[in-house]
């Protein structure tokens, strides 16, 4: 090691100084106790090695806990501040050591297996990312303002995933450029576990990958049972369960919250080209249940985040909001609610101004079928809605039960239906709000059950 060079005293902040060490440079250094900003290593061992502008760093161990670590890396004198880079290998690192290594609000239980790529300038780290990694988590949580989030038992399998970019933890990359996971190089993340939630939202039982690429994040969902608790605020629907599988793009837009933490990560986000199968769906209203078998729908784009907030469907701007770009295809099976059930339903939907288009409407129910078009205004506090719906040789008994008919009635008739009401409350439309015309025909109709007074 040199201590005086051309006459003078050896300059470490000299980039030339620097690089002659390393034509020469062979030293093993050993050193107990390490503290530096977040980082507390026990033990740490290694080799240095010149190679041109390059020092090598060879053997290198460093104890974590219960854990050795073990890797090598270099330092690159060249430029004004040098720049280096490590990889490090575990067995097993404890995850909540691990997690605080790093500016993160998350923590949780469990072990890590992997290779850690670290990168920084002088003695600051700028990035951060398991190279490939497996982690076993018993649990974890994060208590920032847009979740909590909260891990059950789960299994994460990842390639390039990132840590920390550009100097910044991922809660902060977030906030202050949410197209960063999406910007940079290519990653992946595959997890399978009991329980993941966030809010009133649970993804139970599940399997997904999430990957980057071509300026978008990934999601395929594999399989899952979704539970949502609704707001009492935000409308009719009360609470939804079902079985769920399939993909979608996710697009984040702004930086509205940078620096925010009791905000949403992103000023807006938008989940596109999505193609999802539902089973076992039930929709639990103020009005009771409705159980649908299984369910396909497609769609071009969904708003999740506004503005930096939760979509909201009670704000009529919000509703405008996801009709504008509303192209969408459902098909239903086995609707069932109360006294009444239909066999399938599909339509198509799309959105004009402050409308949402109905169309391709058909309703099949003991073995006939109601076929015809509808809208949805969206932009008042309780939609005002019309629908039109006409069939052949329909069952008259099902129809008459699913509009609520104060009697019975079997047999089958010509139907053609013009209504119009507010809202979606049953009780409401019936006594005060539903309007239209209906013409129907048909032999040999018995009707039981009726009271003139009450029609």
């Amino acid at each position: 090691v040199p201590l005086v060079r051309n006459g003078r005293l050896f300059d470490w902040t000299r980039t030339e100084d620097l690089m002659a060490l390393a034509e020469t440079l062979r030293l093993t250094w050993y050193g107990t106790g390490l503290e530096h900003g977040r980082w507390d290593i026990p033990s740490l061992s290694l080799g240095l090695a010149g190679r041109g502008d390059r020092i090598a760093i060879e053997d290198l161990e460093a104890r974590l806990g219960d854990t050795l670590l073990s890797g090598a890396g270099e330092v690159t004198l060249a430029g004004d501040i040098p720049s280096w880079q490590l990889s490090l290998t575990s067995e097993g690192v404890d995850l909540e050591r691990l997690l605080a290594l790093f500016p993160t609000d998350l923590r949780g239980e469990g072990s890590v297996q992997g290779t850690l790529l670290l990168a920084g300038t002088g003695l600051a780290l700028e990035r951060a990312e398991f190279a490939s990694v497996v982690a076993d988590v018993k649990r974890l949580r994060s208590d920032s303002g847009w979740g909590p989030l909260r891990l059950g038992k789960t299994r994460l399998q990842a390639k390039a995933l990132p840590l920390l970019a550009d100097g910044m933890g991922l809660e902060e990359l977030l906030r202050t450029h949410p197209q960063g996971l999406v910007d940079l190089e290519p990653w992946r993340l595959s997890g399978q576990g009991d329980t993941v939630a966030l809010g009133g939202v649970r993804l139970a039982q599940y399997q997904l990958t999430l990957a980057n690429g071509k300026g978008r994040l990934n999601l395929e969902l594999e399989k899952g049972r979704l539970n949502v608790d609704v707001p009492a605020s935000q409308g009719p629907v009360k609470a939804l369960s079902l079985t769920l599988r399939g993909k979608a793009r996710l697009h984040a837009q702004g930086d509205a919250t940078k620096g925010d933490a009791r905000t949403l990560p992103w000023h807006a986000l938008s989940a596109e080209q999505l193609q999802f199968q539902a089973g076992q769906v039930v929709v639990t209203t103020r009005e009771g249940e409705y159980k649908i078998a299984e369910a396909f729908v497609k769609a071009g784009q969904l708003p999740l985040i506004v503005e930096g907030r939760a979509l909201d469907w009670t704000r009529p701007q919000d509703r405008i909001l996801v009709i504008r770009n509303a192209g969408m295809n459902i098909l239903a099976s086995e609707l069932r609610h109360q006294d009444w059930s239909v066999d399938s339903v599909s339509l198509e939907l799309s959105g004009r101004d402050d409308r949402l288009l109905v169309e391709a409407f058909q309703v099949r129910l003991a073995g006939t079928a109601l076929t015809g078009d509808g809208e949805l205004t969206l932009g008042k506090a309780t939609p005002p809605w019309r629908i039109h719906l006409a069939g052949k040789r329909v069952a008259a008994g099902p129809v008459l039960a699913i509009f609520g008919a104060p009697f019975q009635a079997d047999g089958r008739f010509d139907v053609e239906l013009n209504l119009q009401g507010i809202g979606l409350n049953q009780d409401q439309l019936l006594r005060r709000t539903l309007r239209g015309q209906a013409r129907l025909s048909g032999r040999d109709i018995q009707v039981q059950g009726m009271d003139v007074d009450k029609v």
